[in-house]
């Protein structure tokens, strides 16, 4: 915080010396008369309530303010305050010398300055404070917010309330009210018509493995599923064409068991496995299976905080023989760490995204609102453990999907409350309006 004292031949030139010296947040805490001088005490930063804290109790008696002689215009006069007594007291300080004080000379004027540095853990009660009351004034205006929007538009209110539901992420669920309301007729269903555009907004890629073959690594973190999706796919390549062309390659040598599990399914549907320690041996690796249609790479599971991430990525998208990336997702895992995970494997080129472990979820609007943010496509759903069922494309059963979707939240009774819908809600349609 810095208070300065500022003395001029007149009102007009006081304020300009503010002006030049504090810039236009300046706060002008006080003027007087003296002699010949009209003296102007301003402050940079200053907060009454530290002043007070920091500062003895003011004198119970102080000397009041006269009121200046000004000839600057009427808005100017009425930016000037009356004299606080904790700025008495301070430049009581100063004249004690227990402040530092300098003089500075601007346009003739004489400036006395001073600064004082206020008690660090006092400064940090009263700006936890100021974040809690802005907080608070937030809130207030979101739900007066919330509570007109819902009043004038009840139709948007409850389609918001039903996204909500779903789990949908509150700038997916005002992306498809904006959508919705850009096409004839505007809303005519609750349901309906939201499910219908998250369903042309959520991005899907053709499944191209099981039907043409190809060389694909799956990651992700630890525990998604990345080995038994590519048992399901590995399945169904082998009911269609034979397992004579499928090659299995285990990367995961951190997991106990992760190659033995692999392995295992390898001689259930009479495929090749095979082990790479790392890019290098996966590069002559490829070299050799090039005979083979189908090559499925078992990637370790590894932390998108992970600092190995990104020279895994890398040795995998760096292949001579191409090798596409599809990463996989987990349904139980909230949004905000499935957007964490999608945008640090998205430091290299990802194929699509595989959504695991439907069948456990709770809510599936998370996902949903994840993919549909980052427009990472979907290509293959998991519903479940079983080799090879539980595995579908996601062009042919999106549908399904969106059902799902609808009979999760309809099982999970979760009603938002209205305060729920004028945080997620309010505050963004007030700073939008």
């Amino acid at each position: 915080m810095k208070i300065k004292r500022f003395l001029a031949p007149n009102m007009r030139e006081a304020l300009k010396a503010v002006r030049t010296e504090q810039g236009p947040d300046a706060v002008i805490l006080s003027n007087r008369r003296v002699g010949d001088y009209i003296e102007i005490i301003a402050a940079l930063d200053y907060d009454e309530a530290l002043v007070k804290q920091a500062l003895r109790p003011p004198a119970a008696a102080t000397e009041t303010a006269a009121r200046a002689q000004t000839e600057v215009e009427a808005e100017e006069a009425e930016a000037t305050a009356s004299a606080q007594d904790p700025v008495r007291d301070l430049l009581a300080m100063v004249d004690q010398g227990t402040a530092h004080a300098e003089t500075h000379r601007i346009d003739d004027t004489h400036v006395t300055a001073l600064e004082v540095a206020p008690d660090g853990h006092a400064l940090g009660g009263v700006r936890n404070e100021l974040a809690a009351l802005r907080d608070l004034i937030a809130n207030q205006v979101g739900a007066l917010s919330w509570q007109q929007q819902a009043t004038q538009d009840p139709v948007r209110a409850q389609v918001l309330r039903n996204l909500t539901r779903l789990g949908i992420e509150p700038d997916i669920a005002r992306r498809v009210c904006d959508e919705i309301e850009r096409t004839p007729g505007k809303f005519t269903h609750a349901w309906r018509q939201p499910i219908a555009e998250l369903s042309r907004a959520l991005p899907v890629a053709e499944e191209s493995l099981i039907e043409h073959g190809g060389v694909a690594a799956f990651v992700g973190p630890t525990g998604v599923g990345k080995t038994t999706t590519i048992a399901k796919i590995a399945s169904q390549y082998a009911v269609r064409h034979g397992a004579r062309d499928i090659a299995l390659v285990s990367m995961d040598s951190y997991r106990i068991g992760a190659q033995d599990q692999l392995r295992t399914f390898g001689r259930i549907i009479n495929a090749s496995v095979f082990e790479a320690s790392g890019p290098a041996a996966l590069k002559g690796l490829l070299e050799r299976l090039e005979d083979y249609r189908l090559v499925l790479i078992d990637t370790a599971g590894v932390s998108q905080r992970d600092v190995r991430l990104a020279q895994m990525l890398d040795g995998l998208a760096s292949q001579k023989r191409p090798v596409d990336l599809y990463l996989t997702l987990a349904a139980t895992t909230d949004a905000p760490l499935l957007d964490e995970v999608v945008r640090q494997y998205n430091q290299v080129r990802l194929k699509a995204a595989v959504l695991t472990k439907i069948d456990e979820a709770s809510r599936l609007g998370a996902p949903l609102s994840v993919l549909i943010r980052n427009g990472l496509p979907l290509t293959y759903l998991c519903d479940g453990q079983r080799v090879p069922d539980d595995l579908s494309s996601a062009v042919r059963r999106k549908l399904w999907l969106m059902n799902r979707a609808l009979e999760y939240a309809s099982e999970d009774r979760f009603l938002p409350e209205e305060l729920d819908l004028a945080e997620r809600f309010g505050r963004a349609e007030a700073s939008h309006g």
